[in-house]
């Protein structure tokens, strides 16, 4: 809804544009109810162009090159979250609110990862805006408490919560390729959903794409054939990326993303990893390198970091394809293939 400077403003061009009627201007009016009818629809500046496009805004990285892969030319794709900027602790800006004003389409997680944006869902007057919560439309694994007395961890007066936030892994689905092709799937539906007349041009770019994905998913299973031994996350993003090559995970870091663990949290981890073969202790670079360094120091295990995110510039991290093939080659410096047993 157009707010009351813009009426004031609209009405300071009305007046003009009269003034000059008297004065016999003629062009000069046309030029002026050009301009008027440009501020009254804003959204007028997307229609005039000779192939007009898709809006998306995607809450991280990996959606929104998911979605310019798909949409090619026919998508104009802005990610919200920032290069290094982590969605368990974002908060938002006032561009974010700007850019969903003419959005066709929100991309988002959901699930908790990403909750402020429904935050801008609920605040922005673009109602034809189609939202599609991308983890919330496939099954969840469920997440095992490796540790239990992990609960020990939030004073017993936190009330914002009333069980423990991690029996199902809400997010990282984004980082098992196949799980990708599935997520991917949604956005096309989505695109032909606001573009139908041009189905045909996302299926087959999608088809291509799931082709890159296909030998990613190989890259990583030759990775960790009959690997021996487990790893210790950060947090759950990591879940559903070693649930699918059979990699054991030993322990999670952090619990609540970006709320480091308390000493005797640390102490628990470690007692509970003694005596097994940690390959690693994996850290991100969204979030702080102290818990999972003082823990790698502690088990005399090395120290991965390994980026779930990625971002436009951040090199060889600037689209998923890269992203996941870092991670790859990250994790391939301590995966130990399991010795095989003669008779």
């Amino acid at each position: 809804m157009p707010s009351q400077k813009s009426f004031i403003r609209k009405g300071g061009l009305i007046l003009q544009a009269v003034r000059l009627c008297f004065a016999g201007c003629l062009t000069q009016i046309l030029v002026f109810a050009a301009i008027m009818v440009f501020l009254a629809c804003p959204s007028a500046v997307w229609a005039a162009k000779e192939t007009p496009k898709i809006n998306v805004v995607a809450t991280i990285f990996p959606f929104a090159d998911w979605a310019g892969q798909i949409g090619g030319e026919r998508v104009n794709v802005v990610s919200l979250l920032p290069p290094g900027a982590s969605p368990h602790t974002y908060e938002l800006t006032m561009r974010d609110a700007k850019l969903l004003q003419q959005a066709h389409i929100l991309i988002y997680n959901g699930s908790g990862l990403d909750d402020w944006a429904g935050k801008l869902v609920e605040k922005s007057v673009n109602k034809q805006m189609i939202h599609l919560a991308l983890a919330e439309s496939l099954p969840m694994a469920p997440m095992p408490i490796l540790i239990s007395e992990a609960h020990d961890e939030h004073d017993e007066s936190d009330t914002d919560h009333h069980e423990h936030p991690h029996t199902i892994a809400n997010c990282g689905m984004w980082l098992d390729p196949m799980r990708a092709v599935r997520m991917i799937d949604l956005i096309v539906q989505t695109l032909v959903q606001v573009d139908p007349d041009h189905q045909a041009y996302y299926q087959e770019r999608a088809k291509r794409y799931w082709g890159q994905l296909d030998r990613l998913d190989r890259e990583y299973r030759r990775t960790f054939q009959n690997v021996q031994g487990g790893v210790i996350c950060l947090h759950d993003d990591l879940i559903y990326l070693f649930r699918r090559y059979n990699v054991d995970i030993y322990g999670i870091v952090e619990l609540y993303p970006g709320k480091e663990p308390s000493l005797e949290y640390i102490r628990k981890l470690t007692d509970h990893v003694a005596g097994k073969d940690v390959l690693c202790v994996i850290t991100e670079p969204q979030l702080s390198l102290k818990p999972a360094k003082v823990l790698a120091e502690q088990l005399r295990v090395p120290l991965m970091t390994v980026d779930p995110i990625g971002g436009k510039g951040v090199a060889g991290r600037d689209s998923y394809v890269g992203l996941m093939t870092y991670n790859l080659r990250q994790l391939a410096q301590v995966a130990k293939p399991r010795e095989s047993t003669r008779d």
